[in-house]
């Protein structure tokens, strides 16, 4: 027999030592445009995530259809292209499911079914991963290093 219980109340999220530092809440704009673009997060009030405080270093517009889970910290993310020799992508957050990461600065993440515990370096790909990614080398494509053109 199957049952199915409700959970009341989320635990609060917590954030790993020294995460936090030049980083802030999202703002109820910014949330709207997260929400507008397909993405959800396990906190109604997306407390879980964190972005960078600097003006001009998050573009809620870059990240899609993507679902945040425990705790995210989320770095530069701004319009800017990376190149890898041939390959050229936009930077962001697309179809992606992340659960208790950091991300590095200017990184494009897409196609991850779901990309846990991990630390994205900078200027970094990670895409399509379908099954679940735990760092860098479980499986998950990573360019490190690559030169971005703004």
């Amino acid at each position: 027999m199957v049952t199915l219980n409700y959970i009341e109340k989320i635990n609060p999220v917590v954030f790993p030592e020294g995460t936090t530092e030049n980083k802030r809440n999202l703002s109820k704009a910014e949330i709207e445009i997260l929400l507008k673009n397909g993405n959800v997060s396990d906190f109604e009030d997306w407390s879980n995530v964190l972005v960078s405080s600097i003006d001009g270093e998050f573009n809620p517009q870059l990240i899609y259809n993507s679902h945040f889970s425990g705790f995210v910290v989320l770095g530069r993310i701004k319009h800017a292209v990376l190149k890898f020799h041939d390959l050229e992508l936009i930077a962001g957050i697309y179809n992606s499911n992340l659960i208790d990461v950091i991300v590095s600065d200017d990184v494009v993440i897409r196609n991850v079914k779901r990309f846990k515990t991990s630390f994205i370096m900078p200027a970094s790909e990670v895409y399509t991963a379908e099954t679940e990614a735990r760092g860098a080398n479980s499986g998950n494509i990573v360019f490190p290093r690559c030169r971005f053109r703004t």
